[in-house]
């Protein structure tokens, strides 16, 4: 009787543990799937901020403490543009009603390592005065010589900042060489490196007219006062935006396996960004991303 259970355990244990063995793995959530590395140009039009948040941000600063009473500060919003580095992985999702993975869809998460002016002000001052002028004997044409002053003044902050990014993104087919997908992203961080520029330029020209208010010629600007320049490290910030990325590839082979994996990329990013500095208010800025780069299928 013994030997008879012994020899059934034998026979049926090794086949329940073979068994346990080749049961399926339950399919990861997330598959990594591609890489995709872009060098851009990052945008953004600057608000316009008052002399006391300057004042905050440097108050050692030599040139701010010139009086600007007499000066105009314009109201226009300044656009500016610096380069920019994006990094991601793209991240299939799995879909637990169809048991598979979905082929439009990808997860990305990456860093973008941009430079944004955040806040910008420009005062300016412009005086002119006849210094000369010349009557015509046969007719009643008067001509003038005008020295014309332009003092301008201007600051800005501008940040290096490092954020991490997230992306859910909607896309064509991948068996077609062209493929273009659009979705939404967000990205959040903080700056590496934050700096105050302050220019301060004084210049002139000469100006010739008659008193029909035609000019006849005008000497280009000469330097009056010189030009000064004060940069300033200051207090860091925090920096978030909301983007949309729209983008297209071309797939560099079509027969060979390798080249197949082999993606030119050219991509734009229109959004909203936002930098919070302390001590200031935040500032809600439209900004704009374009790049090309490499996608890597895996």
């Amino acid at each position: 009787m013994i030997k008879n259970i012994v020899a059934f355990l034998s026979f049926t244990l090794p086949i329940l543990g073979h068994g346990q063995l080749i049961q399926p793995e339950k399919p990861k959530r997330l598959v990594l799937d591609e890489l995709l590395v872009q060098t851009a140009v990052f945008g953004e039009f600057s608000q316009e901020a008052g002399l006391t948040d300057f004042h905050k941000l440097v108050p050692n600063s030599g040139l701010l403490q010139k009086n600007l009473n007499e000066f105009q500060q314009s109201n226009s919003r300044a656009f500016y543009a610096s380069s920019a580095l994006s990094a991601q992985t793209g991240w299939k999702l799995f879909n637990p009603k169809t048991q598979s993975y979905r082929s439009n869809m990808s997860l990305r998460l990456g860093f973008n390592l941009l430079r944004g002016y955040s806040l910008s002000s420009n005062w300016y001052q412009n005086e002119s005065f006849t210094f000369d002028s010349l009557t015509s004997s046969q007719n009643d044409l008067i001509i003038y010589r005008d020295s014309v002053y332009n003092r301008n003044f201007s600051a800005n902050y501008r940040s290096t900042q490092f954020r991490l990014d997230a992306a859910m993104v909607w896309k064509s087919s991948s068996e077609k060489r062209l493929q273009i997908w659009g979705g939404l992203g967000i990205n959040t961080g903080i700056s590496l490196n934050s700096i105050v520029d302050v220019n301060f330029i004084d210049s002139g020209r000469i100006v010739t007219y008659d008193n029909n208010n035609e000019v006849f010629y005008q000497q280009g600007d000469y330097f009056v006062g010189g030009s000064l320049r004060e940069r300033s490290s200051t207090r860091n910030s925090f920096g978030f935006s909301a983007y949309v990325p729209l983008g297209i590839s071309f797939r560099i082979g079509n027969k060979s396996e390798l080249l197949r994996r082999f993606h030119l990329v050219f991509e734009a990013r229109p959004g909203l960004n936002a930098t919070v500095i302390r001590g200031i208010n935040s500032t809600w800025n439209p900004s704009f991303q374009y790049g090309i780069g490499l996608k890597i299928s895996l």
